[in-house]
C-alpha cells in the first residue's frame, strides 16, 4: 500500500512538473510572437520614416533649385538692365570705342556660358548629395534591420537552446526515475525469490521430517509385531504412534 502511495506521488510530481515544463513553453512562444510583433511595427515605422525623409529631401531640392533659379533669373535681369545701359553707352560710344563694345560682347557671351554652366554644375552637385543622402539613410536602415534580424535570430536559437536543454533535462529525470523504479522492482523481485526459496526449503525440510517419522513408525511396529511371533517373553510397551502428525 505505502509503495503503492508512492508511485502514485511520483506520478503526481512528475504530472505537475510536466505541466509547469509546458507553461514555460508556452510563455517562451508568447514572448517570441510579442518580440516578432514588435520588430513588425519598428520596420513598418522605419520604412515610413525613411520615406518621409526621401520626401523631405526631393522638397527641399525642389526648393533649392526654385530660389536658384529666381537668384538667377534676378542676375540675368540685372545684367540684362547692365547690358542695356551698357549697349546705349556703347551706341554713343560706338564710333570711338568699337574694339571696347567687341571685348564687352564677348565678354557677355562667356560669362553667359559660365552662368550656363555654373548652374549645371550646381544642379548635378545637389542631384549627387540627395542621392548620397538617399544612400546613406537607405544604407543605415538596411544595417539597423541587419542587427535586429540577427539579434531576432539569435533570440530564437537561444530559445532553442533552453527548450532542448529543458527537454535533456526533463529526459534524464525520467530516465532517473524509471532506473531508481526498476531498482525497486529488482530490489522486490530479489526479496521475492528468497521468500519462495525459503518456503521451497521448509517444505523439503519438512518432507524429510516426515518421511523419517514414517520410517522410524514402521521400524517400530514391525520389531513389535517380530517380537510378539518369536515369543521373546514380555514385549516392552510400545507408543502408539497413529496420532502423530508431521506437519
Amino acid at each position: 500500500m505505502a509503495e503503492k502511495h508512492s508511485v502514485l506521488s511520483l506520478e503526481s510530481a512528475e504530472a505537475k512538473r510536466e505541466n509547469k515544463q509546458q507553461e514555460e513553453v508556452r510563455e517562451l512562444q508568447r514572448k517570441n510572437k510579442e518580440v516578432m510583433q514588435q520588430h513588425a511595427v519598428r520596420k513598418k515605422v522605419i520604412d515610413k520614416k525613411t520615406e518621409e525623409e526621401n520626401e523631405y529631401q526631393r522638397m527641399c531640392i525642389d526648393t533649392k533649385d526654385s530660389k536658384h533659379k529666381e537668384m538667377i533669373e534676378q542676375q540675368q535681369f540685372q545684367r540684362q538692365t547692365e547690358l542695356r545701359n551698357s549697349r546705349r553707352k556703347l551706341e554713343q560710344q560706338q564710333k570711338k570705342a568699337s574694339k571696347t563694345k567687341v571685348v564687352l560682347d564677348t565678354n557677355l557671351e562667356k560669362w553667359k556660358d559660365d552662368i550656363v554652366k555654373h548652374r549645371t554644375v550646381v544642379q548635378e552637385q545637389a542631384v549627387v548629395k540627395a542621392e548620397k543622402v538617399v544612400q546613406e539613410k537607405a544604407q543605415k536602415a538596411q544595417e539597423l534591420r541587419i542587427v535586429k534580424e540577427k539579434t531576432h535570430k539569435e533570440r530564437i536559437a537561444r530559445v532553442a537552446e533552453d527548450a532542448e536543454a529543458l527537454a535533456r533535462y526533463t529526459e534524464q529525470k525520467i530516465k532517473h526515475k524509471d532506473q531508481k523504479v526498476e531498482g525497486v522492482i529488482a530490489k522486490k523481485q530479489q526479496e521475492i525469490d528468497k521468500s519462495r526459496a525459503v518456503a521451497q526449503n521448509s517444505a523439503k525440510l519438512r518432507e524429510q521430517i516426515r518421511n523419517q517419522y514414517t520410517k522410524s513408525f514402521d521400524c517400530m511396529a514391525k520389531k513389535a509385531e517380530l517380537e510378539s511371533k518369536l515369543g521373546a517373553g514380555p514385549s516392552l510397551g510400545t507408543k502408539n504412534y497413529s496420532h502423530v502428525i508431521i506437519s
